[in-house]
């Protein structure tokens, strides 16, 4: 049997090209402290794009506790539709977390930081290296699919916030803003936000799940790429037909030395009907699409072409 967990921690970014990776929301229910709540009932759309009464007024701001920062976790494939709980929709094949706060002896140790879907903004820092007990040198996040990640500070020494949850807003972009207002109106408020540093780097749905310009305004360039070429090249007439690709994303970090370097994966969940003895069946599948450099820089590592299989196995 693979030990995905230990071929990650081997050659983490090899690994990343290889295999689609989905973080879970949260380990053992803990969305972090909450602080105080940032009031958002100022927000304006520049596009019109409030829903009537939509748009929260209120985010829950969170922040991960010293007890709960480092979590431990060992990967494990997912070879059935849905996941355990059998509503995961990322595909066969995602490599998913068996995670706790607790050392059973088979997990290794990361930085996590959770999402709360009740429309929160959740932060955790990194201290620098050497300053604690328990001392990772990799970083994740929850899988995102909508959501903005906002990374402040230093490489030696970042805070990452999770932002998700409903916006009230039909236009991407200013879905994307209202985080981006919501977080700035925190540090405006908090001096000890500010200490911090500037925001230095951000990663939002316009860039991995709705690109403006893509179909509908619902997919990326490089999902669409990705699409075309699957079908280009498996498509089978009367036994194999790829109908879509829905691309979502993996946030995580690498700590060299004492230098952090975050990443975006860009996963797909390629969707496909294939014709067998019993009719015609739908299947999906979670594969890696690129992965890139978000901070510091922001450059392509490695685009990735991985083959969806034409068989139900």
């Amino acid at each position: 049997m693979t030990n995905y967990t230990k071929k990650f921690f081997s050659e983490p970014l090899s690994f990343m090209q290889k295999y689609a990776i989905a973080p879970p929301n949260d380990v053992a229910g803990d969305r972090g402290s909450t602080g105080t709540d940032i009031d958002t009932t100022g927000f304006a759309s520049h596009l019109n794009t409030n829903a009537a009464g939509s748009v929260p007024k209120s985010v829950r701001y969170a922040r991960m506790m010293r007890d709960h920062k480092v979590a431990y976790a060992k990967l494990w494939k997912d070879r059935q539709m849905g996941g355990k709980s059998g509503a995961e929709q990322e595909g066969i094949g995602v490599l998913r977390f068996d995670a706790d706060y607790a050392d059973d002896g088979s997990r290794k140790p990361i930085w996590f930081l959770p999402w709360d879907a009740s429309t929160a903004i959740v932060r955790l820092t990194i201290p620098p290296k050497g300053t604690t007990a328990e001392d990772p040198d990799i970083f994740f996040t929850a899988a995102i699919n909508g959501c903005s990640v906002f990374f402040q500070g230093s490489q030696a020494n970042p805070t990452i916030y999770h932002a998700g949850g409903n916006t009230g807003q039909s236009d991407h972009n200013e879905g994307a803003r209202f985080w981006r207002e919501a977080l700035r109106k925190h540090m405006a408020n908090s001096a000890s936000a500010r200490a911090k540093g500037d925001i230095v780097a951000e990663v939002n749905k316009t860039q991995y799940v709705k690109m403006p310009g893509t179909k509908g305004n619902s997919s990326t360039a490089q999902a669409e790429e990705y699409e075309r070429m699957l079908k280009a090249k498996l498509d089978k007439a009367g036994k194999f037909t790829v109908t879509m690709v829905n691309p979502w994303g993996c946030v995580m970090g690498i700590r060299t030395g004492t230098l952090w370097t975050f990443y975006l994966q860009e996963n797909a969940t390629v969707i496909c009907s294939i014709v067998t003895k019993q009719g015609v069946q739908t299947r999906y599948y979670a594969r890696p699409m690129s992965i890139r450099t978000i901070f510091p820089g922001s450059s392509a590592i490695a685009s990735m072409r991985m083959k969806v299989p034409v068989k139900v196995t």
